[in-house]
């Protein structure tokens, strides 16, 4: 019975054991074995399953293996990996067989032994098999492969039983053989022994060593400054970068086969040590200065030292790095000598500064003289061969002697690919494309000398080439300008009207951008890194750290070039392409210049200014970042003195504002009156506005036929606004709200008609609008009971509100860009420029932050809807007799309070929220009426507002921050864009009114809302919830 039981435990079905494919089982109902015994005889049944299986196992994956595998092998688990670990495994079950053979030498000796003393000596393999178990059926399941199994065993023998423990280990030893082997012929030899892809170095697949195309690089853009889309797939993949040049092989770490015990630092060094020494033994020339291996004949002495590492029954991390360590050193020293100070690595630096990054500026200078016309069309095929003529002229002329330097240096000019199957159906629209000038398609290429291609390899040089290009645009754009100084020159004597002026200083604002763009790349960006890169290359003798500071060196120049910015990189050229057109312009025109010069002399000035403010603009928003300081840099050199924030970003500026055609004036209207309406004036007046142009007219004479939408109008305003500032599409919506108004009984505006008129070119929207008798309330609050008047302000604002919040929002688009809509506060930070006084601005800073901060915590609670945009008293008509406010109704004994004003301008309609307009309308009420505390004009204007409308806690409690914030507005906005508007007063009305109650009362809050709760406690029996 006991030697059945031997042979179950070796694997075997008999007899009394059977296997029915669930495993060895005792046979059933076997009389002379009681209960008891079968469930001890199945337990060591379950060791003789697991026996069995890892025979199968060992037999089916640890035996012979061809270097080519069929397909079948293919689709299974191979390697020389798998069948170490069968090897170790096998070694493992070494301990079981003599356990095997001990137990029947005692059962010989001793027939009456019992089944529990089998159970008890072969107690320890009923926790190690389930482990072996476990990990033979991770290694089938997951189909491990190579490095992989090597992962898979070390966690497995991470655990708390020292039996469990020992036999992964005696495993893991034997299956690093195999890795120490690989490691060794990859560490000495640079060679990769790999049939079977197990190492966790691999040939790099897919990947070329040709250039990518600058079009994929910018397909690859992610918006991280200074990386591309395929640098950071090869920074998850680990991959290094690419070291080298010619048939030179490329590398990766495989990161599925790295073992999580071999650190990823450690890996890359590994991968460093290999490719350096393949490239060395494969590319070393015979006339090179240092004799011998790169290792310096070490290969014994590091050998041995694998050797005896492969010999520790445990892996010990820290003897395999510093191990890995040693070697990188030699490699690495060997290698900066060979490169530094053998190739003369500085030297060469400077060589590619000199022409890559236009260091020899006097030969580009002379180059770019004769190759003007050569390249400013598409090229052709003579264009490569002229150019490089031009160049080896250009260096000549300025005295360049070293001719076989100047020979390892060629231009190259992309030629326009055709597509023959679609040139027919592209004949006739090719004419309509954008020609594609020889300049935008030149690069230059340098015959790199073995062994400085490690550094200079093909897709450095067309990294290099990126910036060539971008130095040869803003240099050509300085150059074209500075010509356009000779020509000023020439008519400095000579009297210029004043056309001909904002020219000439057209000019001066774009030399300015220009040459401080110029200044900032060669100096603040090449030089300042190319000063720090040899600071590197000299402190250090590790070639690895010198490859990777010219990394972060070129990295540096098309970060802080722009390269990679597509927002600046795309405003720069557009800035430089202006002044390339404006110079061709003034070459060409007359003097003095004639009306189709000046038009496209004003298309030139506003796109140069446009383009001027984006980049202010971009600059600005990203100043204080930490991030981005090259940026900042920037921003310095092009606002040192601040006329740039004064400007308003704004370049050219003042040369739009001359070369713009004036709005209509009184005299286009009154001839468009004359001549549409066959109308006569009796009298004209221009009304305050901040940018429209608004008349009061009254006629006394106007013809038949022409004024059928107007009806028996005597007096009307007229109002002028530029097409693109106020769409027509705009006002039909205005229209409708107005005449909504008018139906629920407001005394407002109603737009009676629109056309369009032009002037020299430009086009405006003329709109003819009812008058409103009477005149604004800001010239009667002398004169009125101001507590009176504002609280039927508050009442008549509440009903506006009401019928507003009746409309469907979507008839007004909502203007996120607005500084004046409230929700947009966040704009005016952009806007603290302006503002001078640092205390000021950080009171407005603050101020601002805080509604910023408030409003995005409560904005679901606030109630939205269209809103007038601008309800201040110079916008409230009204009549005023004997101390009080006339109706406009006639039946003056029976009004209501909306009969007491006239409301006009609704050109600033917007959606918004209403307590936003609560706060301007108050903020306006405390300028015009300077209150002696932050809160009585509040309380009395919400006194009539909430009589006819309601306001939930969080519109009250954001209340006291919309005024100031409000009050921010007017200050912040005038200086910041109403800057040079010195004749207009109006433009500025209220600023510095609203600067003083800033000062006043920005530490008043918690004073503002005890007052509020008071009141509303008092007059309106809310309980006000403060809400910080």
């Amino acid at each position: 019975m006991l030697h059945e039981v031997l042979f179950a435990l070796s694997g075997h079905s008999g007899g009394v054991f059977i296997d029915k494919g669930d495993g060895i089982q005792v046979l059933s109902d076997v009389p002379f074995i009681s209960p008891s015994e079968v469930d001890q005889l199945n337990k060591l049944c379950k060791l003789g399953t697991f026996y069995r299986d890892f025979n199968n196992f060992i037999r089916q994956y640890g035996g012979h293996l061809s270097l080519q595998p069929n397909d079948k092998r293919k689709s299974e688990i191979h390697g020389l990996y798998l069948k170490s670990f069968c090897h170790g495994l096998d070694k493992v079950l070494e301990d079981y067989r003599a356990s095997l053979q001990r137990l029947e030498m005692e059962i010989l000796a001793d027939p009456d032994l019992t089944i529990s003393h089998l159970y008890r000596s072969l107690f320890q393999y009923f926790l190690l098999f389930p482990a072996l178990s476990a990990m033979v059926e991770q290694i089938k399941s997951h189909k491990a492969h190579g490095c992989y199994i090597l992962d898979i065993v070390h966690k497995h023998s991470n655990c708390g039983q020292p039996s469990v423990k020992e036999a992964m280990n005696k495993i893991l030893h034997v299956c690093h053989d195999v890795l120490y082997k690989q490691l060794c012929s990859w560490l000495l030899h640079g060679s990769l022994f790999d049939p079977y892809k197990e190492f966790f170095i691999q040939h790099s697949t897919g990947q070329t060593t040709g250039v990518a195309t600058e079009t994929q690089e910018e397909e690859d853009y992610l918006g991280i400054m200074g990386v591309t889309g395929r640098q950071l797939q090869k920074a998850l993949n680990m991959t290094l970068p690419d070291t080298g040049g010619g048939s030179h092989q490329i590398f990766s770490i495989q990161a599925d086969l790295l073992p999580v015990y071999i650190p990823i630092r450690v890996a890359n060094k590994i991968l460093f040590v290999g490719e350096s020494i393949q490239m060395f033994e494969t590319d070393k020339k015979p006339a090179t200065h240092k004799k011998g291996s790169i290792l310096k004949n070490h290969e014994t002495e590091f050998a041995k030292d694998l050797y005896n590492l492969s010999l520790e029954p445990d892996f010990n991390n820290m003897s395999f790095e510093a191990l890995i360590d040693k070697i990188r050193t030699h490699v690495a020293e060997h290698l900066w000598m060979l490169v530094v100070e053998d190739s003369d690595l500085v030297p060469h630096l400077k060589i590619i500064k000199d022409f890559y990054l236009l260091g020899r500026g006097e030969l580009f200078l002379t180059f770019i003289d004769h190759a003007q016309n050569l390249l400013r069309g598409p090229p052709i095929g003579t264009t490569e061969h002229d150019i490089n003529t031009a160049f080896q002229q250009a260096a000549r002329n300025v005295l360049f002697d070293n001719e076989n330097l100047l020979q390892n240096f060629h231009l190259t000019v992309a030629a326009p690919i055709t597509n023959k199957s679609t040139t027919d159906s592209t004949s006739s629209s090719s004419s309509q494309q954008p020609v594609e000038s020889g300049w935008n398609s030149l690069s230059l290429t340098y015959t790199v000398d073995w062994p400085l291609h490690i550094l200079f390899t093909p897709s450095v040089l067309e990294k290099y080439n990126r910036v060539f290009r971008f130095l040869l645009l803003v240099k050509r754009a300085q150059i074209d300008i500075q010509q356009c100084w000779v020509l000023q020159m020439q008519y400095k004597q000579k009297a210029v009207s004043r056309e001909e002026m904002t020219k000439w200083q057209l000019r001066t604002h774009m030399a300015f951008l220009v040459d401080n763009l110029q200044y900032y790349l060669q100096v603040d960006v090449i030089e300042s890194q190319y000063g720090i890169l040899v600071d590197k290359i000299q402190s250090t003798r590790d070639f690895e750290a010198v490859r990777l500071a010219h990394d972060q060196f070129l990295s540096a120049l098309l970060a802080q070039s722009f390269v990679h910015m597509k927002s600046v990189s795309h405003c720069l050229h557009e800035i430089l392409d202006q002044c390339g057109a404006f110079s061709k312009l003034l070459m060409h025109c007359e003097s003095p210049m004639v009306h189709r010069e000046l038009n496209q002399l004003e298309s030139i000035a506003k796109n140069f200014q446009g383009q001027s403010n984006l980049l202010f603009k971009i600059l600005s928003s990203v100043r204080s970042h930490n991030a981005s300081p090259h940026l900042a840099q920037l921003l310095l050199r092009l606002d040192f003195n601040r006329y740039f924030s004064i400007a308003g970003g704004q370049l050219g500026r003042d040369n739009m504002d001359v070369l713009k055609d004036t709005r209509p004036n009184a005299d286009d209207v009154i001839s468009f009156l004359k001549t549409n309406f066959f109308c006569t004036v009796s009298h004209v007046e221009e009304l305050k506005a901040y940018e429209d142009k608004n008349f009061y007219f009254r006629i006394v004479e106007r013809g038949h036929n022409h004024w059928d939408d107007i009806g028996n109008v005597t007096e009307f305003v007229v109002k002028v606004t530029k097409c693109e500032e106020m769409s027509e599409l705009k006002w039909k919506s205005i229209k409708k709200i107005l005449n909504c108004l008018l139906h629920n009984g407001f005394t407002c505006t109603k737009l009676l008609t629109s056309y369009k008129i032009e002037k020299n070119g430009k086009k405006f929207l003329v709109l003819l609008l009812n008058y409103i008798p009477g005149s604004p309330l800001m010239y009667h609050w002398s004169k009125l009971n101001k507590t009176t008047v504002i609280e039927q302000v508050g009442e008549m604002v509440a009903n506006l509100h009401n019928t507003l919040q009746t409309l469907d929002p979507s008839l007004l688009a909502v203007d996120k860009e607005d500084a004046w809509v409230l929700e947009n506060a966040r704009v005016m930070l952009g806007y603290l420029i302006a503002i001078k006084d640092v205390n000021e601005r950080e009171i407005i800073e603050s101020i601002i932050k805080q509604f910023v901060n408030m409003m995005e915590q409560n904005d679901e609670h606030f109630t939205i809807g269209i809103v007038h945009g601008d309800l201040h008293d110079m916008n409230l008509i009204v009549n005023w007799k004997d101390g009080q406010l006339q109706p406009y109704c006639k039946a003056s004994g029976n009004y209501k309070v909306k009969d007491l004003f006239g409301i006009i301008d609704f050109s600033d309609m917007c959606v918004s929220c209403y307590i936003y307009e609560v706060g301007q309308i108050i903020r306006d009420l405390m300028v015009s009426t300077c209150p002696d505390n932050c809160y009585s004009v509040a309380v009395t204007f919400l006194s009539g507002y909430l009589k006819c409308r309601k306001l939930n806690q969080h519109e009250l409690n954001i209340l006291y921050f919309s005024i100031m914030t409000a009050l921010c507005q007017y200050y912040v906005i005038s200086e910041y864009k109403f800057h040079g508007q010195t004749d207009n007063e109006y433009a500025k009305e209220g600023a510095k009114e609203a600067c003083q109650l800033i000062k006043a009362f920005h530490s008043m809050g918690d004073t503002f809302m005890s007052f509020l709760s008071e009141f509303l406690q008092n007059e309106f029996n809310i309980d006000l919830i403060h809400s910080t």
